[in-house]
């Protein structure tokens, strides 16, 4: 079967992800499968292209789970069934995080970034790349660091300026002067996930009865120092949690209608 064929094959209705797995299978860029349309595929390949395509049809597993990977600021990431998938909102929580760092950091080059409840590093890791501070990130879950650490083995040229912590939370934070980074597990306990998020760590997702135990627990531990924190949560917990401290939060918009990145000093 010729690559064109099988792209028009009308039993593949999702062509999409078709295409993510003929690149994957046949190790071909975007542009390499359409130059190449005339090229027949093995045997051995169709019935790979197949599976898998059935697997994220009938079984409803995430095509990142299949392929083992996932497109995150134009990078590509490991993932597994051990991590979150990310979400394109995230960059955004990069990308705010980056700006503030370039206005203070001349009068602090000192200056440490946390990345707590890190899952597949994707934030630690681009922080990590895209500037020359220390990153710090850190996560409860000891299979979600190996996958962490092959990430930044593949996506860094230097892992220098990132450490690795096994922890909950605050306990591996020193410094008192510090930008920090959470993208936390926030989806109310009963939340409906679609059949693909089902496959997703449960740990990764659910907070408690209105997705916030976690994000509670993690300010009320860090009241007593001074920095600048980012957090990625909904327009209405954001009101929750602003009603509860009183954080004077600044709201910065993503792509996602609800979700949004916000961001306070604790002096």
């Amino acid at each position: 079967m010729l690559i064109k064929n099988l792209i028009h094959n009308p039993n593949f209705k999702d062509k999409h992800i078709l295409f993510l797995i003929i690149k994957k299978i046949l190790w071909y860029n975007k542009e390499e499968v359409y130059l190449n349309f005339e090229k027949e595929i093995s045997n051995s390949n169709f019935e790979k292209i197949q599976e898998i395509y059935n697997k994220y049809e009938k079984e409803n597993i995430p095509i990142e789970y299949l392929l083992n990977e996932a497109e995150f600021m134009q990078e590509t990431f490991y993932v597994n069934e051990n991590t979150l998938i990310p979400r394109p909102e995230t960059e955004y929580l990069v990308k705010y995080v980056i700006n503030n760092i370039s206005n203070i950091s001349a009068l602090n080059s000192q200056l440490s970034i946390y990345d707590i409840w890190t899952g597949s590093w994707i934030i630690a890791i681009m922080l990590a790349k895209l500037t020359k501070q220390k990153v710090i990130a850190s996560d409860i879950s000891q299979k979600a660091l190996e996958v962490a650490q092959k990430n930044a083995k593949n996506i860094l040229k230097n892992t220098d300026n990132i450490s690795f912590v096994h922890s909950n939370l605050w306990e591996h934070i020193q410094e008192k002067n510090f930008i920090l980074c959470a993208n936390l597990p926030y989806l109310e306990e009963n939340y409906k996930l679609d059949k693909l998020a089902e496959h997703e760590p449960s740990t990764a997702l659910f907070a408690g009865k209105d997705g916030l135990d976690l994000y509670r627990k993690l300010i009320e531990q860090l009241d007593w120092k001074k920095y600048t924190a980012f957090f990625e949560l909904t327009n209405k917990q954001a009101e929750i949690l602003n009603k509860d401290y009183n954080l004077n939060w600044d709201i910065l918009p993503t792509c996602h209608e609800n979700i949004k990145i916000l961001t306070f000093n604790i002096k």
